[in-house]
């Protein structure tokens, strides 16, 4: 299953229902794709909980074509994670293989 992430229709997607108590060293990561253009991967921003999570820059392949985001450090204790999409988003964005590890 992929999120869609639709251009010039802003909209935030929360992942929820799931507890982080007892792990540390949290780390999110994903693959991005654009629909049809060559953007950054960071004009979908990522929230962590109450917080926004720096999303590394990097520039996509071409259209649909898929690259992994790896983000450290994301906080303990977190029970939803949101994907923005605002008015940044000019082209489509299809987000896939969401994964969040930890140790415990």
């Amino acid at each position: 299953m992929s999120l869609w992430l639709p251009a010039n229709k802003p909209n935030d997607v929360v992942i929820e229902g799931f507890s982080t108590s007892g792990y540390n060293k949290l780390k999110l990561s994903y693959k991005i794709a654009c629909n049809n253009a060559q953007k950054e991967q960071n004009i979908i921003k990522v929230k962590c909980g109450d917080n926004a999570v720096t999303v590394p820059s990097a520039t996509l392949g071409g259209a649909n074509e898929f690259s992994e985001v790896v983000i450290e450090d994301i906080p303990v204790g977190i029970s939803t994670i949101t994907f923005v999409s605002d008015e940044a988003n000019d082209a489509g964005f299809r987000i896939d293989d969401i994964k969040l590890e930890g140790a415990k």
